[in-house]
């Protein structure tokens, strides 16, 4: 207990934790500004959509009806004929879908139009704008199950069939449950910014500051030539390795975790908390903390009970990282060489996310590539985060081990790290 108070108080009083803390509140405000700059882009996106949506579907409404008055003049003395009758009941397919998107979509306009203008959207707003998206969703499968369109026509236009589905469970979901939807998953208030803060490539950023500090915890006590007051006391040497895991391993999380609280609670007071019980579509195995995903079956959860999984294993990748990063340094025994070896792996990590064949294999067996802290409720992942920080703990255990008893002959009499 002694050296690790002493591995704390000597860690504190370091100047880099200092200037590490203010650029972690600077960075937890810059992503105020990126999501109010994403925000705007996003409706001016959803917007511009719209229109041209209702531009399009107008447009193949009329001409249709155009093709059904040519077909008809074409049979006028033969309406009988089973070819015009067949003709014709397609172009009336046809006709009841693009006026009921077109429909729809124009229900949307009003909405979005206050969007993009800034204007405040009422209850009224927000339901009709549900109820449209619901239905044009709705109006699409049907096109697709009575062969009025087909795969191609979803993917001009960037639609995909099982995907549209589980949109139309979601906005029933939300309709179910009454809550207000979320047009924008950049509108800023609490909720949506702790999502975004656990986006992937904000925690690969914190991971890289924690790899950091942790080499650095170590290699620094020789450059500093400090070392000779702590490896050369009359301390264990397997307790003197722990305490320095135990205390980076803290104040990592606190220069990570409470700048974002401090933020979260400033954002939530003036931009508001956001609803924190609404519904996220997730894999049922994860509910029930299985370890594998050993189904399709999809259930809903709250906001604030992924934010809560997302925070536990936000802190479980903080200890690993921090502890791989210390061993690193202990078994390379070079600071640069250390850092290279675990950031070449966490970029290898990153980019392999990209590839989904390669991401379900990889995240059998590499930890770090469980820092994907948004898609861990996604039902195309073989693993859940469960199955992620137990293989954590596993490689923590094993590489403490190795570390601690190479740590324990290693001669530093010479201030060799």
């Amino acid at each position: 207990m002694k050296i690790l108070k002493y591995q704390l108080l000597k860690e504190l009083k370091q100047r880099k934790n200092i200037v590490i803390f203010f650029g972690m509140v600077l960075y937890c405000i810059a992503l105020i500004f990126y999501m109010n700059y994403s925000n705007t882009k996003y409706i001016e996106k959803i917007y511009n959509f719209n229109e041209n949506a209702v531009l399009e579907y107008t447009g193949a409404a009329n001409g249709t009806k155009i093709e059904l008055i040519a077909l008809k003049e074409e049979y006028k003395d033969n309406e009988s004929d089973p070819v015009y009758k067949k003709k014709s009941e397609e172009i009336d397919k046809k006709i009841e879908l693009y006026q009921s998107l077109y429909i729809n979509y124009l229900s949307r306009e009003n909405g979005y139009f206050k969007l993009k203008y800034g204007k405040i959207l009422e209850d009224e707003d927000l339901k009709t704008i549900l109820k449209s998206s619901k239905s044009i969703n709705q109006v699409i499968i049907k096109g697709v199950e009575n062969s009025v369109v087909d795969n191609l026509w979803l993917k001009e236009r960037g639609f995909e069939k099982e995907e549209i589905e589980k949109q139309i469970a979601d906005y029933q979901e939300i309709q179910d449950k009454g809550n207000e939807f979320q047009i924008s998953p950049y509108t800023l208030n609490m909720a949506n910014y702790l999502r975004r803060y656990f986006d992937q490539i904000n925690v690969f950023i914190l991971l890289v500051v924690v790899l950091m500090l942790s080499i650095e915890s170590y290699t620094s006590e020789f450059e500093e030539g400090s070392y000779n007051t702590i490896y050369t006391a009359p301390y264990n040497r397997r307790s003197l390795i722990r305490s320095k895991y135990i205390a980076r391993s803290l104040l990592n999380i606190c220069l990570v975790l409470v700048p974002l609280l401090m933020v979260t609670i400033s954002v939530g007071i003036i931009y508001g908390f956001g609803d924190l019980s609404y519904p996220v579509r997730m894999n049922e195995s994860i509910e029930h903390f299985s370890l594998f995903i050993t189904s399709n079956q999809e259930v809903y959860i709250s906001v604030l009970k992924t934010l809560g999984v997302q925070v536990v294993s936000m802190i479980a990748l903080i200890i690993f990282q921090t502890i791989m990063g210390i061993s690193a340094s202990v078994l390379i025994q070079d600071s640069t060489a250390s850092f290279g070896a675990i950031l070449a792996i966490l970029l290898i990590t990153y980019m392999s996310t990209m590839i989904n064949s390669f991401s379900r294999i990889l995240r059998f067996i590499n930890p770090w590539s469980y820092m994907d802290l948004q898609n861990i409720f996604f039902s195309k992942y073989k693993t859940t985060q469960t199955y992620g920080i137990i293989i954590q703990i596993v490689v923590i255990g094993l590489i403490t081990f190795i570390t601690t008893k190479i740590f324990e002959k290693r001669d530093l009499s010479g201030g060799v790290a």
